[in-house]
């Protein structure tokens, strides 16, 4: 999450253009200090899906463009963009041509950004679990349990949260901007900013 008090107002400016409001989604760490700072970009795809872009018309949103252009201040050299996603299945879509979308659009990027973008990718798991209704229906006053589908994306916070910690390890990058809104991060974060090296992260 931005803080008006630190990033720079150009920065805060262009948020609110692109998706029209003041956003809280993710954490955007920008210095203006006058020194160029390696910069690694760590997006969570899905998060920023369904959190900004699902009922919106940025569904082939140019995250390299994104970053490099309208967030970043000039001082940082962007090094890397690491998107962090996992296949759609086409059973948990509303629109069937979602999986194949999903792969225009990633093939797309790559072809983009050959050098300086790094998809990796999770998986989806299906589970069809029985979950109690919140009220009951009426038309059928004695159904107390439906069975439902249930997806949850998997290896997405873990690949994020090591690859954060390997880099400031590493010297990958002097400073990480994190997309995302996932509360799974904050121990990554933490280690990151207090206890491990002299990187930047907010």
């Amino acid at each position: 999450m931005y803080d008006l008090s630190t990033t720079h107002p150009l920065t805060v400016r262009y948020i609110r253009l692109l998706f029209g409001r003041q956003t809280t989604f993710g954490w955007f760490c920008l210095l203006w200090n006058g020194k160029i700072i390696k910069t690694t970009i760590c997006i969570d795809g899905y998060n920023l899906y369904y959190g900004l872009l699902r009922n919106s018309k940025l569904k082939w949103l140019d995250i390299v463009r994104l970053f490099s252009e309208y967030i970043l201040d000039k001082n940082a050299e962007l090094t890397q963009v690491r998107y962090y996603t996992a296949p759609a299945l086409g059973r948990m879509s509303d629109d069937p041509m979602s999986t194949q979308l999903q792969r225009l659009y990633l093939q797309a990027l790559r072809k983009m950004y050959p050098n300086s973008l790094e998809i990796i990718q999770g998986k989806i798991l299906a589970t069809t679990p029985y979950q109690r209704l919140v009220r009951p229906i009426n038309e059928v006053p004695e159904l107390k349990i439906v069975q439902v589908y249930d997806f949850n994306e998997k290896k997405t916070n873990v690949n994020l949260a090591s690859d954060l910690i390997t880099g400031a390890w590493t010297g990958a990058y002097e400073q990480a901007v994190v997309c995302s809104n996932d509360s799974d991060l904050e121990g990554a974060l933490a280690a990151v900013r207090g206890t491990m090296c002299n990187c930047e992260l907010v």
